[in-house]
């Protein structure tokens, strides 16, 4: 799980939904990649669910492209989003992606397709899901190639950076300011 240790990111829906998937997979480990105000008070909801070595906090890294090629699954539970980093990463690593189904996860995994859907807010979900994808290594193979090409089709940095510049154009164009910052005449300002 490679995200901010904050609440609205869903690390307490991972560790609640973490014994549940070690009944289905012994062994599986969560590694929990990032930073945050809840450093302190993640690890020790862990303890305190007795998940011991199940659950690794690494704290920040800057070599997600290797923590995300060693994983098997990328998880983000969210309870909302924009359209996250992380998600776009792991598709374009070959990863398959349990997301809750909140803000832009839905635009880029596609359910059963790209990776998995949830409710945000039900661990017992989560856990099926990462569950299921974790006990079939074929099913981990297909989505992650359909999520890598899925990636490299739609958000290609090239693409995503035109698309925000004609966002903007059309923004500024509105506001009657090109792009230059040469103000068009009043006329052309809406009100």
């Amino acid at each position: 799980m490679p995200a901010r240790l904050v609440a609205r990111k869903g690390h307490a829906d991972l560790l609640a939904a973490w014994p549940a998937v070690r009944a289905a997979v012994p062994g599986a480990i969560v590694l929990c990649a990032g930073d945050g105000w809840l450093r302190e008070v993640l690890p020790a909801l862990a303890a305190a669910a007795g998940l011991g070595e199940a659950v690794r906090f690494l704290g920040h890294r800057d070599d997600l492209p290797v923590l995300l090629a060693a994983a098997d699954v990328v998880a983000l539970p969210s309870r909302g989003e924009g359209l996250p980093l992380a998600v776009l990463e792991a598709l374009a690593a070959g990863r398959p992606v349990v997301a809750t189904d909140v803000g832009g996860n839905r635009e880029a995994v596609e359910d059963g397709r790209t990776g998995r859907l949830v409710a945000p807010g039900d661990p017992g979900a989560l856990a099926v899901a990462i569950a299921e994808l974790l006990a079939d290594g074929e099913a981990r193979r297909r989505i992650g190639e359909q999520g890598r090409r899925v990636a490299l089709e739609r958000y290609r940095s090239e693409d995503v950076a035109r698309q925000l510049e004609d966002a903007y154009d059309a923004w500024l164009a509105a506001l009657g300011v090109s792009r230059w910052g040469a103000a068009r005449p009043a006329a052309a300002v809406p009100s």
